[in-house]
This record gives structure tokens, C-alpha cells and sequence, in this order.
């Protein structure tokens, strides 16, 4: 939805909720793209809100037979009080005609209620031609314990026919998850790199021609780290792809792969004729168990690895006082470091006693397979002629 389309809309709402509710009183309205989508297609809706200024907290756990997702909001002054603009996606769970209810919306301590919505969802073709597998590197972890997401998907049509793609991993944008790019981040000038849409991500994935038998296919493939904060089992959901297919290449672009980010796989307007296509993949589930209370580190602070290791150096090692010292840490590990984080140094009583070490959280880069962090120390006395020992409890 363009913006100027949802501010028309927006407006159009407006009225109509003073018409159905009185023009003195709060009111929440939905507004929808259409009313009709295809099973596996992202479509948006905008909860509109009047009220008096609170905080605005809306239910949509009625609302079964859709996936949820929390964009953004925004607010404002309305003629009621605050003026509120909160935008969802939504992903049909099934086809056919979706009654969805009215949903309450608390507003600080009053409760309104939107109106019920009525939606049509059209079968897509899923058809062999796409594929989609998501995988995880592991189905038991830790709380704290680093995983890889991979997520595949297999074409097996000229990628140029291919448009309007909507890729879903609900993961992602799981709240139970803290999401990390790989550390070896794909560049734009890698050899295949290609930009897909990932529900609203902009992700760079590897676009590689394969062959089994005499059948050729394509495969996008990208890969993220991530990190439960729950335990439990979790069912997390698979994924989905939808996509046009169309009858013609873009001119421009026939036989070729789509060039990195400027490529048809964003492309909505799509002209002549195409065929709506999905796939999805497995379900997948993660057990997450707590980690054991016993003889716990003082200190510890929820980090979990495999083989940590930790090198330190520090630069100039001759200063004036109160002059900047570098402080590099470099902590590796046998799995993942995109995870690793440092403990606050100047909550380290061996540091903070001899250094006047700034409060924000050190810079850190990767180099050669290592995260490394970056602070600079500064010397309190004149006396002091040592860096104590860090420790990663």
C-alpha cells in the first residue's frame, strides 16, 4: 500500500467511522487492501484509532485462521484526542470466505472495538515447479545457545519469468528470537548475489544454478543466526513463498539472473499474462532447555558457546594521563560469534578501578572469523601500569 493510497484510505475510514459511531465519541476502525488475497500473500491492514491519549494494545488472537505481524504506528491529534495509525500484515492461513471478528483495542483503560471483517482467499497454484526448504542447524539447544536458520528455495523455471515474490520465515520476526546476520555477509559483488524480498527485510541471497539428471533449477539460498531467549517447545512455524509466474521475460533482463535488489522479485505491478504460484515448507519445532542453575559463574550474564576464547591487546602501551588507550578484545568461538557479546567493561572492578571506561557498549567488527570489540581506557593515577583481567563469566 503506497502512502498515498493509505492516506485516501485513512480519510475515507475516518468518515465513515463518524458516520457509525458518532462524531464525539473514540472509535477503532480496520482498513483493509482488499477483500480479496491469495492463500501464501502478504496483505496489509491499518487499525485506525481515536481516543484519549494512552498506550494502544490490540487483540487479534480471535482472528485464527491468519498469521499476524506488527509493522509500524504512528500518531497524532485527531478530533477525539490522540490520533493513532497502526500498520499489520497478514498471511491467510486458508482459501475460501474468512470471517474475521471484531477485535478489541485497549486504549490506557478504555476498551474499544473495531468492526468485523469478511475476506475471500483464492487458491494459489502449488505446484512442483517451487520448493521451499527452511531448516535449523539444530532441534535441541540451550536458552542463550547460537543456531543457523538456512532457508533454500528451489525454482525450476527461468528465475527472469519470475515476479512479485512474497517470502515469509515467521521466525524472523519471532519475539522468542534474537535474529543475527551471518557473520561472512554476502556481498553485492559475490558471484550470484541476488536481493529478495523477506517479509519486511531486504535479504541478499545466493542465486546457483543446479542440475539432477537432465532436470535444471535454480536455488536462493541465504542463512541467519539465531538465539531462543524461551525454553520450552517451540513450535515456530515454517515458511511460505508466493510468487507470479509469467508467460515472458522482462525485456531487459530475459536469461539472466535478477541483478541485486533491482530485480523483479520487488515488482508488484505485474502486466501480461502470469499465473499466481506458492510453496511452503515443513513445520518446524525447537527444544529449548533451560540452562542448569548449578555452579553458575558469579556474574553471568546469559552467554552461551561452545570453545570461547578470549585475546586481548591494547595500544599505546606509553600514555599521559588521562590520555586514550585502545582496548581490543577478541573473543572466538568453535560454532557461532555473531551472538557474542561483552560484558560492560566498566562493570569490571578490575578495570573500572584503575580506568575512567565510558558507559555505552564497545564498537566490535569481524576479522578472520573473530568478533572484535573496541573501547578506549583512560589512566586514573599515574601509578597505574597494568590492564586487569577481563573475565566472560
Amino acid at each position: 500500500m503506497v502512502l498515498m493510497g493509505l492516506m485516501a484510505s485513512v480519510t475515507i475510514a475516518a468518515g465513515t467511522a463518524e458516520k457509525m459511531t458518532g462524531r464525539a465519541q473514540p472509535f477503532a476502525y480496520l482498513v483493509i487492501d482488499s477483500h480479496e488475497v491469495h492463500l501464501g500473500q502478504a496483505f496489509e491492514v491499518v487499525l485506525l484509532v481515536e481516543a484519549a491519549q494512552g498506550t494502544v494494545k490490540a487483540d487479534f488472537s480471535a482472528w485464527q485462521d491468519v498469521s499476524t505481524r506488527y509493522v509500524s504506528s504512528r500518531s497524532g491529534l485527531g478530533a477525539r484526542g490522540a490520533r493513532y495509525e497502526l500498520h499489520y500484515l497478514f498471511v491467510a492461513r486458508r482459501s475460501g470466505k474468512l470471517a474475521l471478528p471484531a477485535i478489541e483495542v485497549a486504549v490506557g483503560e478504555q476498551i474499544l472495538k473495531t468492526q468485523a471483517l469478511e475476506l475471500r482467499v483464492l487458491e494459489p497454484e502449488q505446484t512442483d515447479t517451487l520448493g521451499l526448504d527452511v531448516s535449523l542447524s539444530k532441534a535441541r539447544c540451550y536458552l542463550g545457545e547460537a543456531l543457523e536458520l538456512k532457508v533454500t528455495w528451489r525454482v525450476e523455471l527461468d528465475l527472469s519469468l519470475v515476479k512479485g515474490v512474497d517470502l515469509h520465515i515467521p521466525i524472523l520476526n519471532d519475539p522468542r528470537f534474537e535474529v543475527f546476520d551471518p557473520a561472512q555477509a554476502i556481498a553485492a559483488s559475490t558471484k550470484g548475489a541476488v536481493g529478495l524480498p523477506v517479509g519486511n527485510r531486504r535479504v541478499i541471497a545466493i542465486a546457483s544454478p543446479q542440475a539432477q539428471g537432465d532436470k535444471a533449477y535454480s536455488t536462493l539460498s541465504f542463512t541467519k543466526i539465531l538465539v531462543p531467549r524461551e525454553t520450552g517447545m517451540l513450535d515456530i512455524g515454517g515458511g511460505s513463498v508466493y510468487c507470479a509466474v509469467t508467460s515472458a521475460a522482462t525485456e531487459d533482463r530475459q536469461n539472466q539472473y535478477p541483478s541485486y535488489f533491482d530485480n523483479d522479485f520487488f515488482k508488484r505491478d505485474i502486466k501480461g499474462k502470469y499465473k499466481r504460484c506458492y510453496a511452503l515448507s515443513e513445520r518446524l519445532r525447537l527444544e529449548v532447555e533451560a540452562l542448569p542453575q548449578a555452579d553458575r559463574p558469579a556474574g553471568f550474564y546469559g552467554l552461551v558457546s561452545a570453545g570461547l576464547a578470549l585475546g586481548v591487546s591494547a595500544s599505546p602501551v606509553q600514555v599521559a594521563l588521562g590520555a586514550p588507550v585502545t582496548l581490543e578484545v577478541r573473543m572466538q568461538a568453535r560454532d557461532f560469534v555473531e551472538h557474542l557479546e561483552l560484558r560492560p567493561l566498566h562493570e569490571q572492578a578490575t578495570l573500572s578501578s584503575d580506568f575512567a571506561i565510558a558507559q555505552q557498549r564497545p564498537l566490535f567488527t569481524y576479522d578472520r572469523g573473530a568478533k572484535l570489540f573496541t573501547q578506549s581506557l583512560r589512566p586514573l593515577r599515574r601509578d597505574v601500569e597494568s590492564i586487569g583481567p577481563i573475565t566472560v563469566p
